[in-house]
């Protein structure tokens, strides 16, 4: 009865590990971090432009490499490859909506998040002045950090900026 009971225990514990697993993220969507022009462009064929100019991004990085009609949840986004300059590897993703949007949005894209990766590790609010808002919400992984960030301006409807990104956590060894 007690292997029975051990059995079980141990199957249990298992098998929480195996589903806590899955959703930790080692890259974005179908791709690792590390992957080379060819292998992001291989993987997103049908969907992913190469640009002729470098857009260059902080932390040593930069982006050739966009898809303009990426979809979540019926809300199409942008999304940019951001490469390393010393290694033209993978080291972040920057998704941002074509769509106009709201703090509901935001608010429901959180949701969205959490159901996926879990309560999230940090969550910010910041309010430089009355009229100006930042939100920002963060999951760190073993091999990847996700931030959720949205700004707004409560007097000016038109600056609302929302960008989700996924960003490679070298490990130390």
């Amino acid at each position: 009865m007690k292997t029975k009971i051990s059995f079980c225990v141990l199957y249990f514990l298992f098998s929480l590990q195996l589903y806590s697993q899955q959703n930790i993220p080692n890259g974005w969507d179908k791709i690792k971090w590390g992957a080379n022009i060819k292998e992001i462009l291989k993987v997103y064929k049908d969907s992913a432009k190469q640009t002729l100019h470098k857009i260059k991004y902080g932390g040593g990085r930069y982006s050739t490499i966009k898809m303009n009609n990426y979809f979540i949840q019926n809300t199409s986004f942008s999304v940019q490859f951001l490469l390393d300059f010393a290694k033209n590897s993978l080291t972040g993703v920057v998704l941002s909506p074509n769509e106009p949007y709201d703090k509901g949005f935001f608010e429901a894209f959180e949701e969205l998040l959490i159901e996926k990766y879990g309560k999230p590790s940090k969550q910010f609010v910041f309010q430089p002045n009355q009229d100006m808002m930042l939100l920002k919400t963060e999951w760190s992984f073993p091999t990847t950090s996700i931030y959720l960030l949205y700004a707004y301006n409560s007097r000016d409807s038109t600056f609302n900026d929302l960008k989700l990104s996924y960003s490679f956590v070298p490990t130390n060894k």
